[in-house]
Formats: structure tokens, C-alpha cells, sequence
């Protein structure tokens, strides 16, 4: 499916973007599935960030909404070491807040923040965090107070 959006030159249509993020997000699949899917999102991104002159680079005719970039890092946390990458979108969402539409929604944050602890990267989460809170998203920094996860924060 993706090889003909690419073909067809669809992959520049949010409308369908939006609904391809939205299907490989929504459970996690086999591995080998999954790394697939993961590859999409990079090549989703690549795709529509353009180099400038400048070697900056900027989006083309897709406006990312919050909730595209949150269903990227689920497919990037179900996907097997691709944390770096869900990384990059975390980033993306904090430092571009006032050119991305809306906010993700609270799952893909508290994934992000679990995915983070359980690979010893416990500022990622906080950063996480505080970027859910400024968000109004205050449930991410109380998942992170909960018994377990509090004694990864030492």
C-alpha cells in the first residue's frame, strides 16, 4: 500500500497519512511487521521534509497534528529498537509545538516515558513529562510517580 501512495504521489495528502499512522498504530503486530511499519514512518518523515539552500529542513505541504506525530512514536516504540527514533518525534513535538496542530493524545507519552525507564534513559522521560504537563497531559508525570517507576528515576 505505501509503494503505491508513493507511485501516485499521495504521500503529500494528510488525510491519508493521518489514516496510515492511524492503522499501524493502533496494536502491536509480529516484529517483523512492525519493523516494516517503522520503516513507512521514517520514510514518511524523509519524504516530507525538504532540504533548503540552507541545509535546513522544513515540512512540505503536510501539517503534522499532534496526533500524527504520537501515533509515530507508537509505531516507532512497538517496533523493536527504535527508541531514538521516537525520540526525534518527542523532540519534533517540543520544540515545533506552535507549527504542529493539536497535542498527542496520553497513551503514546506514558509508552514513550515506559519505554524510556526500561532502557535507563530517565531524563527522555522526565523531558517527557514536562512536556505532558505543559500540555495539560498531567497524567504522564503521575505515571512516572507510580511505586515502580519512581525507584528507575534513582
Amino acid at each position: 500500500l505505501w509503494s503505491d501512495i508513493i507511485i501516485f504521489n499521495h504521500f503529500e495528502r494528510e488525510n491519508v497519512l493521518k489514516q496510515m499512522l492511524s492503522v499501524m498504530a493502533k496494536s502491536k503486530r509480529e516484529s517483523q511487521l512492525q519493523e516494516q511499519f517503522a520503516t513507512i514512518v521514517s520514510d514518511m518523515r524523509q519524504r516530507c521534509a525538504k532540504e533548503d539552500d540552507g541545509g535546513k529542513a522544513y515540512i512540505r505541504a503536510v501539517q503534522w497534528t499532534g496526533q500524527m506525530l504520537g501515533d509515530m512514536m507508537t509505531v516507532y516504540l512497538n517496533a523493536e529498537n527504535r527508541l531514538d527514533e521516537a525520540w526525534e518525534v518527542m523532540t519534533k513535538l517540543d520544540k515545533e509545538q506552535h507549527k504542529i496542530l493539536g497535542y498527542p493524545e496520553l497513551g503514546p507519552l506514558k509508552h514513550f516515558c515506559k519505554a524510556c525507564l526500561e532502557n535507563s534513559q530517565q531524563d527522555r522521560a522526565i523531558f517527557c513529562a514536562k512536556y505532558a504537563a505543559e500540555i495539560g497531559l498531567t497524567d504522564v508525570g503521575q505515571f512516572l510517580m507510580q511505586s515502580g517507576n519512581v525507584e528507575k528515576l534513582s
